[in-house]
């Protein structure tokens, strides 16, 4: 994601066995900020709060279905945990900052309830102190795999695809999120279905 405050692209790279290492592209080479920090894990979600000017690391998996509902931030120098409470333990969740209302929205994901394996459809927001989770409205199908990102100029966090319920079927639905609502848009010839993909403004 990047760092506007610092101008940097942050990367953490790495996975339950050898750990996660944080790295920065300031434009011209790479440098490894910090080995460790956050225990080793994969299929977290990271998105940059701009209000509070820090990288924001949430959840992952440290296995087949053990799941984190850790929050980190990482100011360039180091890693700080900063919640443990609001969405349930997860991965594959998607996660990304809205300028407009100055909260990072979360959406979805993976994990387990009582040994089951279960996929979430749930929305947060975090605002800087706290979680704050949008119960009981209208959402996309339940999904992982997912790819998030804000439309800066309509002010919009926009959804694409992802895998969709328990056989792993893969989704191209397009959703956006005005901070209230989310709304299925109507797209002649969207791209074909798919999960684990990228997606930018």
């Amino acid at each position: 994601c990047y760092d506007s405050v610092r101008q940097r692209i942050v990367l953490v790279a790495g996975n339950q066995s050898t750990g996660l290492q944080t790295w920065e592209w300031n434009g011209v080479s790479w440098s490894l900020g910090q080995t460790g920090g956050v225990s080793g894990r994969h299929s977290f979600a990271l998105a940059y709060d701009a209000a509070r000017g820090r990288t924001l690391l949430f959840g992952g998996s440290q296995g087949s279905s053990v799941g984190y509902a850790d929050l980190w931030a990482w100011d360039g120098i180091s890693w700080t945990q900063i919640s443990n409470g609001g969405p349930t333990p997860r991965y594959a969740s998607a996660m990304v900052y809205d300028a407009q209302r100055q909260t990072v929205v979360l959406f979805g994901g993976e994990g387990s309830i009582a040994g089951q394996p279960r996929r979430f459809d749930d929305t947060w927001e975090w605002n800087g102190t706290y979680w704050l989770n949008h119960f009981g409205i209208a959402a996309p199908v339940a999904r992982y795999g997912h790819a998030m990102a804000y439309d800066s100029v309509r002010q919009r966090v926009v959804l694409f695809g992802g895998y969709a319920g328990y056989f792993g079927i893969e989704k191209n639905d397009t959703w956006e999120w005005d901070g209230t609502s989310w709304t299925q848009r109507s797209i002649v010839n969207p791209p074909y279905e798919r999960a684990s993909h990228g997606l930018a403004f």
